[in-house]
């Protein structure tokens, strides 16, 4: 599930793995991404925030979000640089 903030350029992802899901991953297809700018991205996997790099807008548009873990989740911060 993505929600983004159209005027402050940025939001987040949630994606959830079920408990029977043979899938350990999948290529998430952002809406309201500037494929031609950069963002600041950040993929957590716990309660700690992961550390923010930078990666190009084509990039984050078809980002591969991977769950390894049954019952698992992550969240995906991003913003316009």
């Amino acid at each position: 599930m993505q929600y983004h903030l159209p005027d402050e350029e940025k939001g987040l992802v949630t994606a959830f793995r079920r408990e029977r899901s043979p899938y350990p991953g999948f290529v998430c297809d952002l809406n309201n991404i500037d494929e031609t700018a950069e963002y600041r991205v950040s993929v957590s996997e716990s309660y700690n925030q992961a550390p923010f790099q930078t990666m190009r807008g084509s990039e984050l548009k078809h980002i591969e979000l991977k769950l390894n873990e049954p019952q698992s989740s992550l969240i995906l911060k991003y913003e316009l640089v």
